[in-house]
This record gives C-alpha cells, sequence and structure tokens, in this order.
C-alpha cells in the first residue's frame, strides 16, 4: 500500500492528478479510512475540476479524522469550488484555529472573508438593547455556559468556542480572547455539553469524557494542578452524562445516575456530608437517580428521576428551600412540591420548574426574585403565581438576583432586580421582556449581570429531505422536495431565517452547466429544487446552517421517460449508517 501510496503522490508532483487518483484509489481498497490517502485523492479531485468527489472524500476524511487540520482545509476547498462560499468560510477557519500560522489557510479563510450568515446568539446587558454577536454569524451553538467573566459555547457539530475573562486560564487558549475564539485542542473530540464556574471551564464529550481547565485552587477541575491552562481530559472512572459548576465546585453526573463532586465544600455543597472546605472528587451516597444538578454560589440543587428536588450546602437566606436558614452538608428532600422538571440556582436564591410547568421559587428575595409581588425572603417554596402554566416553562436562567423563563412560544419573562436602556429596578412579578418578544429564544445562560440568548435553529442532524429521489425526473422538468428543519429538541420549524444551501454533480463529481439545485422558502416551507437537461445521474448535497445533512442521488432520464426506476440514496455523513430506498 505504502509503495501505492508513493506512486500516487508522485504522479500528483508530477502534475499527472488523472493516475494519481487512480493510485490513491487502489491504496484505499486496501485501507478505505486512511485519512491521508483520502486527503490526498481529494485534492486530486479538486485538481481535474471534480468537487463533487472531492467533497466525499473530505466527507469521509471528517468521520476518521475529526482532529485534522487538513480535513477542515480540505471540506473547505471542495465547498468553495460547490459555489457554497458560507460554508467553505466555517470550515476555513476551524482549519485556521487548529494551524493558526499557515500562510494558505490564511489566504482562504481572507479570500471567503463577508460570506458569514446570521448570528443566532444575542448579547444582552449593560443598558443596551439584546443584539447579536456579530463575530458568530453563521456559528450555531447546541449549548452555552457563563462563568463570572468568560464564556465557553459549542456548536451543533462539536467545535468549542469561548471569550472573556482568562486571568486564571478559564478560556483555555493563549492571550486574552475579546472575541469568540475556537479551542484548537477541542476540535473533534465530539462535544456536545459545557458547564462554567466561577473561574473554570468543562466540557462534555459523547463518549462519557469530560475535560477541564482554568482555576483549580481548590480541586473543582479534579486535576493536579492549581491552575489548568489547557482542556486537560478530567480521569474519571465512570461514564458522564451531564456536569455543573458553581463558583469553586463541580458535580459531575453518571451514566448510572449518581452524583460524583469535587471542590470548594465551605457550606457542604458538595453534599457529602464533609467538614472539609474543599475536598476530591466522591460519591453523593445519598442520591440515586440523579437526572440534572445545578449550582449556586456556595449550594447545589439535584433533580432525581422520580422528581423529587435535593438540596444541600450554604442556606443563609432560605435558598435551600428545607424551611429554615441552617446550612446542610448533606443533600436534604426540598418539601411541597410535585413532580420537579428542572431547577436552577442564583447566588442566594433557587427556582425550579415541575412536569406540570409551575414555577417555584425560594431564599432571598430583597429586590423582587422570588416574582411573588414582595421582597421578602422565603425558606420555603413559594409559587409563582403570575407566571401560570399556561405558558408552559422550559427553562429558567439566573443571575445573582434576577429571573428569566422561557416559555414554550419562545417568549421570555422576567424578575427581580431588572435593567432597561437607562436603569436598573427591582420587578417583582413576571414581565414580558419586549425586546425578545419576537426572537423565539431557545436558551439563555448568565454572567452575573448580563446574558447570552440562543435563539432557535434547525440542526443538521434533526433535518431530512422528501419528495425526491425515488422518481425519475424527465430531463428539462425541475423536481421539487421539501426540506424538513427540526431543532436539537426535534422541533419542527416553521419559519424563514435558517441558511439552507445545495449543490448538485454528475456521476463522476462535476459541476454541470446544464443541471441546478437551489433550496428557498415558499408557501410556509423550504423547498429543494432540482433540474438537469443532460440525462444523468446527480448527487445533491444539501446543507443547513453550514452542517451536511445527507445526499439525495437522483436519476434524470429522457425528457419522455416517466418511469418510476430511480432511487433514494441516504447516507450519514459520519459514515455510521446507510439506508437505500428503491422504488419499483
Amino acid at each position: 500500500m505504502e509503495k501505492t501510496k508513493a506512486l500516487g503522490n508522485q504522479h500528483y508532483a508530477e502534475g499527472k492528478f488523472r493516475l494519481a487518483s487512480k493510485f490513491y484509489s487502489k491504496a484505499l481498497h486496501y485501507d478505505p479510512d486512511n485519512s491521508a490517502l483520502l486527503s490526498n485523492r481529494s485534492a486530486a479531485y479538486l485538481k481535474l475540476a471534480q468537487p463533487g468527489l472531492a467533497l466525499q472524500d473530505a466527507l469521509r476524511c471528517l468521520a476518521v479524522a475529526p482532529s485534522w487540520t487538513k480535513t477542515y482545509f480540505r471540506l473547505a476547498s471542495a465547498l468553495a469550488e460547490l459555489r457554497l462560499p458560507k460554508e467553505a468560510a466555517y470550515y476555513a477557519q476551524i482549519a485556521l484555529a487548529l494551524s493558526k500560522n499557515d500562510a494558505t489557510l490564511q489566504a482562504l479563510v481572507e479570500s471567503l472573508q463577508g460570506t458569514a450568515d446570521r448570528s443566532s446568539t444575542l448579547e444582552w446587558g449593560q443598558h443596551v438593547r439584546p443584539r447579536p454577536v456579530e463575530a458568530l454569524a453563521g456559528v450555531h451553538f447546541a449549548d452555552l455556559s457563563c462563568g463570572v467573566g468568560h464564556v465557553v459555547a459549542v456548536t451543533d457539530s462539536g467545535e468549542v468556542f469561548v471569550w472573556g475573562d482568562n486571568s486564571h486560564q478559564q478560556c483555555g487558549v493563549d492571550g486574552s480572547p475579546s472575541q469568540p475564539t475556537i479551542v484548537p485542542t477541542l476540535v473533534g473530540k465530539q462535544t456536545y455539553g459545557v458547564a462554567c464556574g466561577g473561574a473554570h471551564s468543562l466540557v462534555l464529550c459523547r463518549s462519557g469524557a469530560v475535560y477541564a481547565w482554568g482555576a483549580n485552587a481548590l480541586g473543582q477541575c479534579c486535576l493536579p494542578s492549581p491552575e489548568v491552562s489547557q482542556p486537560t481530559l478530567v480521569p474519571l472512572q465512570f461514564a458522564v452524562k451531564g456536569v455543573a459548576a458553581g463558583f469553586g465546585h463541580t458535580v459531575f453526573v453518571t451514566s448510572t445516575g449518581q452524583a460524583q463532586t469535587c471542590g470548594w465544600n465551605s457550606c457542604g455543597q458538595l453534599g457529602r456530608g464533609l467538614a472539609a472546605t474543599k475536598a476530591d472528587l466522591g460519591l453523593v451516597s445519598a442520591l440515586q437517580g440523579v437526572t440534572q444538578v445545578s449550582c449556586g454560589g456556595a449550594h447545589t440543587l439535584f433533580v432525581c428521576a422520580n422528581g423529587q428536588l435535593w438540596s444541600a450546602g450554604s442556606n443563609s437566606c432560605g435558598q435551600l428551600g428545607l424551611g429554615h436558614d441552617r446550612d446542610e452538608r448533606m443533600p436534604q428532600q426540598v418539601r411541597g412540591l410535585a413532580e420537579v422538571a428542572l431547577a436552577c440556582c442564583g447566588e442566594e436564591f433557587s427556582s425550579a420548574v415541575t412536569s406540570q410547568y409551575d414555577v417555584y421559587t425560594f431564599g432571598l428575595g430583597n429586590v423582587g426574585q422570588l416574582g411573588n409581588g414582595g421582597t421578602a425572603s422565603a425558606s420555603s417554596p413559594v409559587l409563582v403565581k403570575d407566571l401560570g402554566r399556561v405558558f408552559k416553562t422550559l427553562l429558567l436562567a439566573c443571575t445573582k438576583a434576577q429571573v428569566l423563563a422561557v416559555t414554550d412560544s419562545g417568549h421570555v419573562y422576567s424578575w427581580g432586580l431588572v435593567e432597561d436602556l437607562e436603569s436598573t429596578a427591582s420587578v417583582r412579578k413576571p414581565t414580558l421582556v419586549t425586546a425578545l418578544k419576537a426572537k423565539d429564544v431557545r436558551d439563555i445562560r448568565c454572567m452575573r449581570e448580563s446574558f447570552l440568548i440562543s435563539l432557535r435553529h434547525a440542526t443538521a442532524s434533526e433535518c431530512f429531505v422528501t419528495g425526491l429521489g425515488v422518481e425519475r425526473i424527465p430531463a428539462g422538468k425541475r423536481a421539487i422536495g421539501v426540506l424538513h428543519l427540526r431543532d436539537r429538541d426535534g422541533v419542527f420549524l416553521t419559519a424563514p431565517g435558517e441558511r439552507v444551501s445545495a449543490a448538485i454533480v454528475d456521476t463522476d463529481g462535476f459541476v454541470s452547466k446544464d443541471a441546478e439545485a437551489e433550496c428557498y422558502w415558499e408557501s410556509n416551507r423550504y423547498e429543494l429544487s432540482v433540474r438537469a437537461v443532460k440525462a444523468d445521474h446527480y448527487e445533491v448535497y444539501v446543507f443547513c446552517n453550514n452542517q451536511p445533512l445527507r445526499s439525495v442521488a437522483v436519476t434524470v432520464g429522457p425528457r419522455e421517460a416517466m418511469t418510476c426506476r430511480g432511487s433514494l440514496l441516504v447516507t450519514e455523513v459520519a459514515g455510521s449508517a446507510e439506508n437505500v430506498v428503491r422504488g419499483k
């Protein structure tokens, strides 16, 4: 195989790209997942003006070498040749993050500047209206989290962006990133969840592994160094399905529903009955079936599968909801609540949503953050009556003295210490945030006095095409398919605003002047239009928000041919599954 590869490289250097591609193909027959061979053949196909085949190899390379610079360079190059500049710009940016000083990559990124699309992330606070984070145009997040002064966010495809205060290395990159910056050491790690403490950061991978970095003087990163300068794999003996972080402590939720804690324990927030002010990783033995955790400044809330809510740690203002103000070093059940679906901690108060969408608060209430119309604190749960079940609260977010509730309609209600464009005032009951009324908010994350807002957007892995591929398309006629877009929760999107695009190539991977494919919004849905003058087999590549969906194989026959003999080939990008549906 090595000899065959060397011959391919020799022909490539001599400009004999057709021969080079043949030798690379021969070598790939013996080692089909060889990333170097896939990359080299992709480059040869580009030289032969066959960007369709180049893209196929680049996507295969992404499946086997997701952390390699050349993977993203090949993707960007193929997409640029397929006249998909916005998608090309996204992958070129990732390649450059992996090799910052590469002149070729710098030139490619510069050539694609100005092609990015809308941002689905808004920043809000400091007496400024919610506004898009322009540096994140074309980037869409699956999850994001905020510390005291820094942000960590993971995209739908698993890239991690950071920005903000880096005084304790909590951003995990060099310097002080004032603008969103890709963390190169996490590219290809298949991350999907994030959590920020006061000055430390954690990301969760689909494998159940966790990477941590930042301040670690209290052991909150579960690593030996007092400060961790870059993402480092946490040596855990269990798979993790969830992670939460407080000011100086961390909670890992295992795949079996146990809670493991480490870090600062000044008030017993680790929930293990310890008197020590800090502790290494250990099991919260009192709890089983933990599904969700939220950490405050020095207290912790645990939601269990049976709907029970448990709390531990600081209780100076009644934020544990136990009917008293004594700290608790072991988890205690919060009584008086029906089945709890989720919980959220502020600094010295807490909130929870039941499965019936009732919202409860408890703890410090001096500026109206309990939402019950008063300013008295409460050591037991208080129903936020003015929100009501009709709004179906799906998410809560808390700052040091404010609560925001996101409903199923995408509207946001707020109470507590609320600021407008000119001043900050105490709002004691839920009030609609009119500045976000038409934004269709999916998620909100809070710093101490400002917010990041993630808008609902389509996730490529949840999207699909119907209506194309089963029947042969008459040459010269236009065929219309429907592009069904869903967000990460599987909810169908029924409004325009997503970035959708398509490219069509013939059976040899060439871009034909006689064939066209385009996506557009029409009659309250996204449609995929395909038309070709020449009879042939074609491959249509569809992208949503920069991510590939699936390729659709279509057959175009002579004008008089109307027989249903075509095939629909649906191939997962990761190469993990194929589904072939044939029409008769």
